[in-house]
């Protein structure tokens, strides 16, 4: 009989012990999911700040009239990543591509350009420290 008790004992410890594992497998999954989450959320929080500081630069050099300059500033990454940032002349809108996603926001200001020509109406790329310039029609980037 004393035998048979230490078997049961044996068994049900090995039991409980694959149990309380099994919780903590599932508990660190739970974790790692929620610290992934935070990540991505943090990510598109700062690829939005990112891009309303850019369209406030710009409107602000639009708005202080010719012959103000400006520099973009641009960071070199989101949250550790590359990204890369977009304008939209007809919609008249920035839109920031970075890994966990899009950021977007509007440019109040409807006469811009790219050092290229591609006016208003055109799409091109910004990156880095461009300068910022009014020119009285409205402002050049690049």
């Amino acid at each position: 009989m004393g035998h048979t008790k230490f078997g049961q004992s044996g068994i049900e410890l090995l039991f409980v012990m694959g149990i309380m594992t099994t919780i903590f497998v599932i508990i660190m999954l739970i974790s790692y999911q929620a610290q992934m989450d935070t990540a991505a959320l943090s990510a598109d929080f700062e690829a939005h700040r990112i891009c309303y500081e850019l369209a406030f630069r710009i409107s602000t050099v639009d708005a202080a009239g010719n012959g103000t300059s400006a520099s973009l500033g641009l960071p070199e990454k989101i949250a550790g990543s590359n990204y890369t940032v977009f304008f939209s002349g007809a919609s008249r809108r920035i839109s920031i591509l970075h890994a966990n996603g899009v950021a977007g926001c509007p440019l109040p200001t409807s006469s811009i350009a790219n050092g290229t020509g591609a006016g208003a109406a055109g799409n091109f790329y910004i990156h880095g420290d461009m300068p910022l310039r009014n020119i009285g029609q409205g402002v050049v980037i690049g």
